[in-house]
């Protein structure tokens, strides 16, 4: 019987703790082919082999997508998923990585810097009376999942009216790449998708006429007669692709670095003291990518941990195996912000290095000790409660309280 790994992790024996079972995995089948017929890689060598060398695996070419993702032809949504940066390979992924690079200029990044502060403590403020008050508060719904949609918001100048509506129907498009999605659901995500993409078309024109704060108005303002800039679809398809990779994962994310914070208190010090090594640790411990959403595909046969990989296979990184791989990472199940997390993948290696790696980690080094300063006597306060969903492992329930 055909070994079906993502099905299994997200079983609900597995779901809460997946890591046993890709112990288990990386040991016995760190390359296996799965039902859909792509291949998994489960060690870390084998995850860094695939992502850092794009000359070896490459993403599909446009000519490829009508055969190997049929859907995108039907659905909207899953086309534009296609067509995201990370999908595409040079020259036109170092082109649009460059535009980007270069607009996303220091302003940005100290505004940024500034916006973050502030909407974290505009957070922090609205949950403060219910929790000193001996409330349950949902750190998810309150608080995790808000600062990524805000900051992300205000880097690119988004209304603030719109920001609620619009994430919402970027959850129900990205809520369909679980194993059997049906109809129904790919139906209601090109429903979502649909508004998306009007509301995005529109605003471009918005911001045509009327230039606003925020990377968005600079991209249709700042270059709009330079010939070396994005072209309509691009842009469409950066911003899909950055509001899509940059609000679930980040959320994720901040997630699991309050869960930290509540599992293993005697560590909470290093919010103070090294609050970027505490997130890395974050990051390696429960990486909120489980499993690559982005295909890469062989160049010519390949093996790895000994399996034979035909030329033009499909091949996906098990991110949350390779992190915890003890070849590389030393009592990997233990959560210990002093290691060494420089061989992490979760932002990924090479070419296609996460773009909001920076953002993440700035969210992560703000929130996180904003949080343990407000309420240091913060708990859990029941069982957190992951959503069925892949490629991003994500925490849909985290109830806190404060010991008072």
């Amino acid at each position: 019987m055909t070994l079906d790994v993502l099905a299994r992790a997200l079983d609900d024996d597995i779901r809460d703790d997946p890591y046993p079972y890709l112990a288990w995995l990386r040991e016995n089948h760190p390359v296996h082919q799965g039902p859909a017929g792509f291949y998994l890689v489960a060690t870390h060598a084998d995850c860094l082999a695939v992502t850092a060398n794009a000359e070896r695996f490459r993403g599909p070419h446009e000519h490829e997508i009508p055969e190997l993702f049929p859907l995108a032809s039907r659905y909207s949504a899953v086309a534009m998923l296609v067509d995201a940066l990370a999908m595409k390979n040079p020259p036109a992924h170092s082109r649009l990585r460059r535009l980007y690079n270069r607009d996303f200029t220091a302003r940005h990044v100290d505004k940024m810097r500034a916006d973050t502060a502030l909407r974290c403590a505009q957070i922090l403020d609205d949950v403060e009376a219910p929790l000193r008050d001996g409330e349950a508060v949902d750190a998810y719904e309150r608080i995790t999942r808000l600062l990524p949609q805000a900051v992300l918001a205000d880097l690119l100048g988004l209304p603030e009216s719109d920001r609620g509506w619009l994430f919402d129907r970027f959850l129900a498009v990205l809520s369909t790449f679980v194993p059997g999605v049906t109809v129904e659901m790919l139906d209601a995500a090109q429903k979502a998708s649909d508004e998306v993409r009007d509301y995005m078309v529109d605003l471009i024109d918005l911001r045509r006429r009327t230039p606003a704060e925020g990377l968005l108005s600079d991209w249709v303002q700042v270059h709009h007669n330079d010939p070396d800039t994005f072209s309509y679809p691009e842009l469409l398809s950066m911003l899909w692709g950055l509001v899509a990779g940059g609000v679930d994962t980040t959320a994720s994310a901040l997630s699991n670095g309050v869960l930290a914070m509540l599992r293993h208190p005697e560590h909470n010090s290093w919010l103070l003291d090294d609050a970027r090594a505490y997130a890395n640790e974050v990051l390696r411990h429960e990486s909120p990518s489980f499993v690559a959403g982005i295909p890469r595909f062989a160049v010519a046969d390949t093996e790895l941990s000994g399996v034979l990989i035909p030329a033009g296979s499909d091949v996906r990184t098990l991110l949350g195996a390779a992190n915890r791989d003890p070849a590389v990472f030393p009592d990997p199940d233990r959560f210990d912000p002093a290691r060494d997390t420089a061989k992490s993948l979760s932002f990924g290696r090479g070419i296609h290095f996460c773009l909001g790696a920076n953002v993440a980690l700035q969210e992560l080094t703000t929130l996180l000790p904003a949080l343990h300063q407000r309420f240091p006597a913060l708990r859990l306060a029941d069982r957190p409660r992951w959503r069925r969903s892949l490629p991003v492992r994500a925490i849909e329930k985290l109830p806190v309280a404060l010991d008072i």
